[in-house]
């Protein structure tokens, strides 16, 4: 098994805006048993963190360089580079999982198109329900706390909206292209006075 480097020298495609990431990628062109590298920084001659294997799917591609030569890639807890000639944009329709956190209070949602969503705090565990808007930025639902919540039964409504932009999480040197924040409806988990809450972090793009 061996690193297989394909840098185009020059623009790969129109180079997209920046609303068109983060995305999904699957690899290309990679013979069979070899690995795409994933570069350290926008050059082949720095090191290789790791690699994808020739038919990896829904990679996250969190943004690209500015010539649209290299698609930024997060790896273990930290941020490295692949070439994105080598790369092939998974099909908008396709189902999609978002893994949205905050800290700060602490909470993790999980928005999936085809598996189950769901709510976590330390202190709290919830099942969701929603649907989106059309430019698929915002969302509306209903979390329905679970036995194993201080409030079982509880159902909080709830508005998010997502922001495509860089977003930065506290403890790690990861990559993320979006920002969301949380109205969450007659919520009390984080002991607001007015039972309402709003939270925001930063969302991952998952298969």
């Amino acid at each position: 098994m061996k690193f297989i480097s394909v840098l185009l020298l020059g623009f790969w495609a129109t180079v997209a805006s920046a609303y068109d990431f983060p995305a999904r990628y699957s690899v290309i062109g990679i013979p069979d048993g070899d690995l795409l590298p994933i570069f350290a920084a926008q050059d082949d001659t720095s090191d290789i963190l790791a690699g994808y294997v020739f038919d990896a799917k829904s990679i996250e591609v969190v943004s690209v360089s500015a010539d649209g030569i290299w698609g930024q890639v997060n790896v273990r807890d930290t941020t490295g580079w692949v070439t994105m000639s080598s790369m092939l944009k998974v099909e908008d329709d396709m189902p999609l999982t978002l893994a949205c956190f905050g800290a700060e209070p602490s909470w993790n949602l999980d928005l999936s198109d085809d598996k189950s969503s769901a709510w976590n705090t330390p202190e709290t565990r919830g099942d969701v329900q929603f649907t989106k808007s059309d430019d698929k930025l915002g969302y509306d639902g209903k979390i329905t706390m679970t036995e194993t919540s201080a409030r079982p039964g509880l159902q909080v409504d709830f508005n998010a909206k997502l922001t495509p932009a860089a977003c930065i999480y506290p403890n790690t040197e990861n990559a993320f292209g979006l920002k969301i924040e949380i109205l969450l409806k007659g919520y009390t988990g984080f002991a607001s006075p007015e039972g309402d809450e709003t939270v925001s972090g930063c969302c991952s793009l998952r298969p």
